[in-house]
This record gives structure tokens, C-alpha cells and sequence, in this order.
């Protein structure tokens, strides 16, 4: 990681960094490509779409609403990602 940022409010992603407690207001028209982000304990609060996401974390986040990505770059998902009442 580069750089860490924390407890801020955000409307732009960064590569290569570390989010601890930041909420995002991204473009909800917008298509991410993120890469090498760590966000713990984060909350999205708009709409969000990845197109991309290459060595990422999300641990302990929320969203808001709804979230989005390609699946024709997805290779894998954890089984816990897809758990709970869809």
C-alpha cells in the first residue's frame, strides 16, 4: 500500500491504497477499476459498479445500495460472498 487514508468521506476510488472507516459517494455512472485497495470497515452509500477489481479487500464493509461488477473478469468468488438472504 502507498498511502492510508482514514475516517474520510470520499468520492473517488485510488489504487494501491488502505481505507479504514471511510464512506464513498461514487458516480453512480461511473465504472471502477480498481487495484491493490484495502477498505476495512467501510460503507458505499451509492450505487457503484466494478468493472475490474484485481488483488482487493473488503472486510467488515457496507453498501448501501446497490453493487455491481463484470462477470466476465470475475474468476472467483467465496462461497461467503454469495451467502445470506438474496
Amino acid at each position: 500500500m502507498s498511502k492510508k487514508v482514514k475516517l474520510k468521506s470520499l468520492q473517488s476510488i485510488e489504487n494501491n491504497t488502505y481505507y479504514d472507516g471511510c464512506a464513498f459517494f461514487l458516480d453512480k455512472k461511473e465504472k471502477y477499476k480498481i487495484e491493490g485497495c484495502v477498505f476495512q470497515q467501510c460503507s458505499f452509500r451509492t450505487d457503484v459498479i466494478f468493472c475490474d477489481i484485481k488483488q482487493c479487500e473488503f472486510i467488515d464493509c457496507s453498501f448501501s445500495n446497490s453493487v455491481c461488477y463484470d462477470p466476465k473478469r470475475v474468476r472467483l468468488i467465496p462461497h461467503y460472498v454469495c451467502e445470506g438472504n438474496w
